[in-house]
């Protein structure tokens, strides 16, 4: 028997990549798993799902006094650095409202829910050492400014029915990641040059000595679930504590592929802003997947898809 059986769990974004491995451990647990998401129907056939646009303060009400979640763990949001900077007021007011809408939405509906909010380790900004939470913000793309913003928001909520932890989650990759990110775009391109026979592949990508903190989306997922019982207004990284350079993720992947490659750094895909160090102090007593694992489950997963 777990701290999750016979308990109602609402996971926002249920349509999404770490939605997709969190709601089925839920249910492992023996929780009542619920998704929500702005889709007609639930990716996963077998979970309940309701349909729900954060946006809507009224259909947010309406889901929660509907479920009544013990626990709400919210997933959901605009969640690419890269597209923030295409869309910049749209990222904050969408990250900064749907939030809002899901505390106001519990505390009117005066439920004792806890939520799991996911920021991001970008809320740090560029740092020369790891990144531990007593930190400073400094958020350098707007995607960061929005997590850094729903973070106060949340803490605004200290004295209400809603209880909160925070989850200030860096890099996380694995099978099913969606090739808008970096290292799913290399392990979907040597796939895909693999199916074709190839042995060398010519790659195009932006800025590649970056060093950033992975992990296994299983190994997020168990984080989530064991920090969500923390006391009220915690807020902790979820993370490995080790940093890696990008080119050495295209390594990794050329050898678990088989292949060789060429870089070619496309001016273009270089961030304004970026970030040339982004590594996270883990205070995490668990185990976690090794790299090369990972790397290689998303590889396979390309391939086979």
């Amino acid at each position: 028997m777990s701290a999750y059986t016979g308990v109602t769990s609402l996971v926002t974004g249920a349509n999404g990549f770490v939605a997709s491995y969190l709601l089925p451990r839920l249910r492992a647990l023996g929780a009542r798993a619920v998704g929500l998401g702005r889709q007609p129907t639930g990716r996963l056939a077998d979970i309940e799902y309701h349909q729900c646009d954060l946006l809507d303060p009224e259909a947010v009400r309406r889901v929660l006094a509907q479920v009544r979640p013990a626990f709400v763990f919210h997933l959901a949001s605009q969640a690419s650095v890269g597209s923030s900077w295409e869309r910049e007021w749209e990222t904050i007011e969408t990250n900064v409202r749907t939030t809002f809408n899901l505390f106001r939405g519990a505390e009117l509906e005066a439920l004792p829910t806890r939520v799991l909010l996911v920021s991001s380790g970008e809320v740090y900004g560029d740092r020369d050492q790891p990144a531990e939470p007593a930190l400073d913000l400094r958020p350098l793309s707007p995607y960061a400014l929005s997590k850094a913003m729903m973070e106060n928001l949340a803490h605004s909520y200290r004295k209400s029915t809603v209880s909160y932890v925070i989850a200030r989650a860096f890099n996380h990759t694995g099978p099913g990641r969606p090739t808008r990110y970096f290292e799913s775009s290399i392990a979907r391109q040597l796939a895909d040059a693999v199916r074709r026979g190839e042995t060398h592949v010519d790659l195009t990508v932006g800025k590649v000595d970056n060093i950033r903190d992975y992990s296994d989306v299983r190994d997020v997922v168990d984080k989530y679930l064991e920090l969500a019982h923390a006391p009220s207004g915690t807020v902790a990284n979820v993370c490995s504590g080790k940093g890696v350079e990008l080119r050495r993720v295209i390594e990794l992947l050329a050898e678990i592929a088989g292949v060789t490659v060429t870089l070619q750094v496309d001016p273009t895909r270089l961030r304004k802003n970026d970030i040339q160090s982004l590594v996270g102090v883990d205070a995490s007593a668990g185990p976690a997947r090794p790299l090369v694992e990972t790397l290689s489950d998303l590889y396979y997963y390309e391939r086979d898809r």
